[in-house]
Parts: C-alpha cells; structure tokens; sequence
C-alpha cells in the first residue's frame, strides 16, 4: 500500500482532534524554543563579562534569571499539555480506531 493511501485513512481520525493536535505541536515547539533560549541567555552574560565586567550588573543578572524563570514556567505547562492532553487525544483515536474495526468485523 503506497504511503498516500495509508495516510488518507488515517485522516477521518485526526479531524475530531485537529485542534488538539495543533496545540499540542505548538506546545511541542515552546519546549524546543525554550531549551535553545537557555544557552543563548548564558552566552550573553558571558559577552558582557568578557567585554566589560564593570556592565556585569546584578540587574542584567536577575532579569536574565527572571527571563529563564518564565520560559521555565512556559516550558512546564507546555510539556503538561502534552503529556496528558495530547495522550488523551491519542488514547481517543486509538479507541476509535478499535471501534471501527470491530464495527468492520461485525459486518
């Protein structure tokens, strides 16, 4: 069977989910920004101490840490959403999928 065709059955159900799935890929791609966001936080601290450790202030610090905090915060209700919700939402189609085909054995 061509991978098209396999597709297109799989399609009927994911549409009773579409919307969950596509919070659950933006969710997906939250956690990927904010694992890259990190190094970068870190790389402009080190920039500013190696240019000058006098603009190494304890306000460039704690909004740099205040930053990470709400990505962190992001992070975590992001992965919580996937985790249960976008389970439940492959649970869901699991059983659908097992309804029809016992609906097609019935036949």
């Amino acid at each position: 069977m061509k991978q098209t065709k396999l597709i297109k059955r799989f399609i009927p159900y994911y549409k009773p989910y579409v919307h969950i799935m596509i919070m659950d890929l933006v969710c997906a791609s939250l956690t990927a920004l904010c694992e890259i966001v990190l190094p970068v936080l870190v790389r402009n601290i080190a920039q500013v101490a190696q240019t000058d450790i006098s603009g190494l202030t304890l306000e460039l610090v704690i909004r740099t840490a205040a930053i990470y905090l709400v990505l962190r915060v992001i992070d975590v209700a992001a992965y919580y959403f996937m985790a249960n919700i976008g389970h439940v939402m492959g649970a869901r189609i699991e059983t659908d999928m097992r309804a029809a085909l016992f609906g097609h054995l019935q036949k």
